[in-house]
């Protein structure tokens, strides 16, 4: 049943089949937030566990980095790749494991969700954060992580949001009672992630209406369009506009974000390399 207009459906956030954080995401996010990582540190967690392992080599030696040498350990990919990405990579492939925990009818649902959100992650890197920002692929990997609970507890009403496809993802939620973006601030509180990821799971729609919006969560959500752009979107409808405001605060004219969008469209291969690897 569709939820009267207004009123928002409830989400049991104490129920068993809640989504929880992986405890690997938990010690990556730990290590991130160090300054004083060590390569023995972030090498015994991963080679702990030889599925990860063997997702982080062949990503490190996929056409996505297009190394001339091939990897053939985890220290090798961390000398050659950085601790910063490997740990990206890392939280990347556990995240794909709790995206896809859903019933076997949202698997594909599921799918672009993920896709969506390592696109986000991506070109969220590719834009200027300052240095003591979070760090902005993780920001973009966890900020639809709002979706999360509606999956586990209305694996139905999920699937019949999207077969409307006359409904913009806006009218879509307030037809049915959702609010992806409160559920995910209230997803990353539960999870205890730092006050940057409940900014920009609650604002990466709507960054204006933060008095003063941070640079991290206008990155993030110029970053989730240009996910959109390049065809990782999880509504399949016409992408949600820009506001020029938001360019503005991001340093960008609308010439060079229109750079920026024909340059996303290009790299769908290239996210689609990631994607199949870690949903592999």
């Amino acid at each position: 049943m569709i939820p009267r207009a207004g009123k928002l459906l409830t989400i049991n956030w104490h129920n068993g089949d809640f989504p929880t954080l992986p405890g690997l995401a938990r010690k990556i996010l730990s290590l991130q937030a160090r300054d004083d990582v060590e390569m023995a540190e972030l090498e015994e967690i991963i080679v702990q566990e030889p599925a990860l392992t063997m997702k982080i080599l062949q990503m490190a030696n996929s056409a996505f980095f297009n190394l001339r040498v091939e990897i053939t350990s985890v220290r090798h990919a961390v000398t050659m790749l950085g601790m910063e990405t490997v740990m990206r990579l890392v939280i990347s492939a556990v995240m794909s494991g709790r995206f896809m925990t859903v019933p076997r009818k949202l698997e594909g649902l599921a799918k672009r969700l993920y896709r969506h959100c390592v696109a986000t992650a991506i070109f969220a890197t590719e834009l200027e954060f300052e240095l003591d920002e979070p760090d902005p692929y993780t920001l973009g990997l966890l900020h639809d992580i709002g979706w999360l609970p509606l999956m586990a507890q209305a694996p139905d009403m999920f699937v019949s949001m999207f077969e409307d496809i006359n409904l913009s993802r806006r009218e879509l939620e307030g037809a049915w009672g959702v609010d992806h973006q409160l559920w995910g601030a209230k997803m990353a509180e539960i999870w205890e992630l730092p006050a940057p990821f409940l900014t920009v799971a609650y604002r990466h729609h709507q960054p204006l209406l933060e008095t003063a919006p941070p640079r991290y969560l206008v990155m993030v959500a110029v970053a989730h369009h240009l996910a959109d752009a390049a065809g990782q979107s999880l509504f399949l409808r016409d992408i949600e506009p820009v506001e020029p405001e938001i360019l503005a605060l991001a340093g960008l004219d609308e010439a060079t974000f229109a750079d920026m969008e024909t340059a996303a469209i290009r790299d769908r291969n290239r996210i689609e390399t990631v994607c199949n690897l870690m949903l592999g």
